[in-house]
């Protein structure tokens, strides 16, 4: 279970080092299987910060962050026909 693996995670997280490293990437994996997207972009970072070359990682953290502005854009097109919708609802009770 997702929640049991990232409370390992973190607790090894803390150490210094390359395992240190590993464990954050493999939090942030964690993290995004969950659906948790701003805890594994903060994971990949820090993951990202421990090894600049981590390309698993950089690869990773820009998944995630495509996949936030795709959702980010599709719930603001969401938003648009709602506001879009209610304005025609009103228009027409007030259409003779």
């Amino acid at each position: 279970d997702y929640s049991q693996a990232q409370k390992s995670f973190e607790n090894v997280a803390q150490q210094q080092g390359e395992l240190g490293q590993d464990s954050l990437f493999n939090l942030g994996n964690t993290f995004y299987r969950a659906g948790q997207q701003d805890p594994a972009i903060a994971a990949y970072r820090q993951a990202i910060l421990q090894n600049p070359q981590d390309k698993e990682a950089i690869h990773n953290l820009q998944l995630v962050l495509q996949q936030k502005q795709q959702q980010q854009n599709q719930n603001n097109q969401n938003n648009q026909n709602q506001d879009n919708n209610s304005l025609y609802v009103s228009y027409l009770k007030h259409v003779p």
